[in-house]
């Protein structure tokens, strides 16, 4: 009896491929006269023989994707081991994916792939003497897996009512990348529901948890969450060998979990919880492994907890995660679970009993208002990695607000200080400026987030295409004053050392008009087209208003006032000086023109005057 599995969207594959690793290193154990029977069956019930070459395995699945990239990877892998898929069972569409959204592949990709599904679909039952059932895998927080995942479960269920059907779910990490995974999640659920016959739910959050746990991985990637969900499906899937032989439970095992079917959905618990390399070394027996998945069930964990705390010899530890406090005796081990209290009153609960034995040191339980105090200190210290590991949630939470409360560097310099760096391509211009070191390189964007007070801020790769937003910024940046950098939602106010920008175009090429002349006077330009270097150039000196601007030179109508208090404003007073003696000479002179031009005009009028008395006195004689 053989299993069809298809895996679906990227994490679909990707999980499914693990899972057949997983299974295939299982089945190709050495065999002997007590596992014969076990792993000739695990391998006919996930593998299929080549007919061309008998050492050659072929899973079945089938894969579905709608961009090739995963599907291809998986592919050039199976080359190189002793299984791999088949051709004809790899369906994918040359497009950019779904998107993250749930309708474009419900709606979309699913009528469009219908025909090509079930007609692998059947090829891969024809090879099975008899179909125990169908596994998808998939994700629902993308769009593949989630919409083409619940479209596929319901064609499977019209066109196969009598076979049964189980859905693998990866749900995402409580503080995901995607804006619109819990949509997805909710409409995948949804049709999942009704189509299929068992959920089988893995969390994310907490196959991280099991990595750190069970396989003692600090930095987990993707391959490692995936080889934890696959080691826990191994358990469940693989057939059981029992006194009347080996058994199929694959059925039995569905009608037994989901005896409602409005309670679907499954979560998996498996013990022991060690790293392989130390199974070895341990003394596990039945009865204590029965009471650690008891104690799982309780507690709602996929981390027997207690247990970890047990095998490393420790007596009594609190968590802060939970505030949950564990207290062990000889014999027995009792947990008390406090919510939404201290830690102390957890140890005090667990003392009542007497018999006890304490190890290491309770957390210190602040206050909320010491909390918020102890953070503000440091953050104004520039102290972030202290709050990331003290106060890892609450960092979270007000993430914008310590940083814009972050003391950086923010004296004024000397002069302005953009560096900017042209050349052709692959002629060392990033290179030399990361040998600096203290360096932050940040994104062709506005954003400085991530900015820890580094002396240098490198810009790299500017196109002409950015001209229209990026230089507003560069002039700020580059400017000798400290300015606002924009974090999400917040602000800092920073003033690194220099600002280097590196472009394959000149800077006359990418900025034009106005933007380029302030530029130029902020910036040196190192032009590794030319070999030559262009000095920033220096501030305009317009007139009266700059001293006046700057506080040296008080103005007023009738002269200067004030001391002189540089060269500058000892000059601009002589010139001010001169210009006014300039204004009173010509206004001296104008006067005395228009004195000597009175008195002629006087002179004239005596002398017609004095005639026309003479001609009056003349008539009279």
């Amino acid at each position: 009896m053989s299993l069809i599995t298809l895996q679906i969207g990227q994490c679909g594959n990707q999980l499914g491929h693990s899972f057949f690793n997983t299974i295939f290193e299982i089945s190709n154990q050495k065999p002997n006269a007590a596992n014969y029977n076990f792993l000739e069956e695990s391998q006919f019930r996930f593998f299929s023989d080549s007919e061309e070459n008998a050492s050659k395995n072929y899973a079945r699945s089938i894969l579905i994707d709608t961009e090739p990239k995963v599907i291809k990877e998986i592919s050039t892998f199976g080359k190189d081991v002793a299984w791999s898929y088949r051709d004809d069972c790899r369906i994918n569409v040359q497009q950019l994916g779904s998107g993250n959204n749930w309708a474009l592949g419900y709606l979309n990709h699913g009528p469009e792939l219908q025909e090509r599904v079930l007609n692998a679909v059947r090829k891969e039952a024809e090879r099975c003497d008899n179909v125990l059932g169908f596994l998808l895998y998939s994700s629902v927080a993308g769009g593949t897996g989630s919409g083409f995942g619940s479209y596929i479960s319901e064609v499977l269920r019209a066109n196969y009512p009598s076979v049964s059907s189980a859905s693998i779910t990866v749900w995402p990490f409580q503080r995901g990348e995607v804006s619109v995974q819990a949509y997805n999640a909710t409409l995948s659920l949804s049709s999942l529901q009704k189509s299929s016959d068992a959920i089988f739910v893995f969390e994310n959050d907490w196959l991280l948890k099991l990595c750190h746990h069970k396989m003692g991985l600090n930095k987990s990637s993707l391959n490692d969450l995936n080889t934890v969900a696959s080691q826990q499906l191994a358990n469940v899937l693989l057939p059981v060998e029992r006194s009347q032989g080996i058994v199929p439970i694959f059925n039995d095992l569905l009608a037994h979990l989901v005896p409602h079917p409005q309670f679907k959905l499954v979560g998996l618990r498996s013990v022991p919880q060690e790293p392989l390399a130390s199974l070895p070394f341990s003394a596990y027996t039945w009865p204590g492994l029965l009471r650690s998945l008891r104690r799982m069930v309780l507690y709602n964990t996929v981390v027997d907890e207690a247990n970890l705390f047990c095998n490393r010899g420790v007596k009594f530890v609190i968590t802060t995660s939970q505030q949950t406090c564990f207290a062990s005796g000889l014999d027995y081990f009792a947990i008390a679970i406090l919510r939404r209290t201290r830690a102390q009153r957890a140890k005090e609960y667990c003392k009542k009993d007497g018999d006890f034995e304490e190890y290491g040191r309770l957390p210190d339980s602040q206050h909320r208002s010491d909390a918020f105090a102890a953070i503000l200190a440091s953050a104004e210290e520039g102290d972030v990695e202290s709050i990331k590991r003290y106060y890892p949630g609450r960092y979270i939470r007000y993430k914008g607000n310590i940083l814009s409360s972050v003391t950086f560097r923010t004296s004024d310099l000397g002069n302005s200080c953009g560096v900017c760096i042209c050349g052709p391509p692959r002629c060392g211009k990033d290179a030399g400026v990361r040998r600096l070191g203290n360096l932050f390189s940040k994104p062709v964007n506005k954003w400085l987030g991530g900015y820890r007070n580094e002396k240098f801020v490198l810009l790299s790769d500017i196109e002409p295409s950015h001209s229209a937003w990026l230089g507003y910024y560069m002039k700020i940046w580059s400017d000798r004053y400290p300015f606002h950098a924009e974090i999400k939602g917040a602000s800092m106010l920073i003033r690194p050392i220099k600002i280097f920008c590196i472009s394959n175009f000149r800077l006359d090429y990418v900025f034009s008009g106005q933007v380029l002349n302030a530029l130029q006077a902020r910036f040196n330009v190192f032009d590794q087209y030319d070999k030559t270097v262009e000095r920033r150039r220096g501030p305009l000196r317009t007139g009266q208003c700059l001293a006046a601007l700057e506080g040296r030179v008080r103005l007023r109508g009738d002269g200067i006032e004030g001391k002189c208090s540089c060269g500058v404003a000892r000059r601009w007073k002589m010139i001010l000086w001169r210009r006014r003696q300039r204004k009173m000479s010509l206004l001296r002179s104008h006067r005395w023109k228009m004195f000597l031009w009175r008195t002629g005009r006087m002179m004239a009028i005596l002398r017609r005057r004095s005639l026309s008395i003479r001609k009056n006195s003349q008539v009279l004689k």
